[in-house]
């Protein structure tokens, strides 16, 4: 590729291999998380999952993708090259997702942090440490790849004791 001109965080390049024009430079991404099941009894454990998406104009919907990874992601989407790269010895890797709960009293809990897959999937396993109600939001900080970007679970965690 041929680097052309920059501004605003972005950078134009031509490629003499294809004959496009590229704009290389952060993406949005997006992410999402649900936990299942929402009722649980008291000491049972729920699965929080979601994730984490590219929404560049160029890849909408595919997955985000670590940046030790990018030119090959970008030459697997683009240029139809092996996705484990052209010698087939790399291992392509998501990106790092955190996650926490809100309890009803504003309080927050560090569940953990996870990575999400090839495919844009994470998950971890919870047990909540006490009766109540719980908010679960999962974020991703962003990379030199990808804007940052957060979900809070529409529905609620409700830990009851079982009779």
């Amino acid at each position: 590729m041929d680097p052309g001109p920059a501004a605003d965080g972005y950078m134009c390049a031509s490629s003499s291999y294809d004959g496009y024009m590229y704009v290389m430079g952060k993406g949005p991404s997006a992410t999402s998380v649900t936990a299942t099941p929402k009722v649980v009894a008291k000491g049972s454990g729920v699965l929080i999952e979601g994730t984490v998406l590219d929404m560049s104009p160029a890849q909408p919907g595919t997955p985000c993708i670590s940046d030790d990874n990018m030119d090959t992601w970008m030459d697997y989407l683009h240029m139809q090259m092996p996705i484990d790269g052209y010698y087939r010895n790399i291992t392509v890797t998501g990106v790092p997702v955190d996650i926490l709960a809100i309890d009803k009293n504003g309080e927050s809990i560090n569940i953990g942090s996870t990575s999400s897959d090839l495919s844009g999937n994470y998950k971890i396993a919870w047990t909540p440490p006490a009766e109540g109600v719980y908010t679960i939001t999962a974020t991703f900080a962003g990379s030199d790849s990808y804007g940052s970007s957060w979900q809070k679970q529409a529905c609620q965690l409700v830990q009851h004791q079982r009779r």
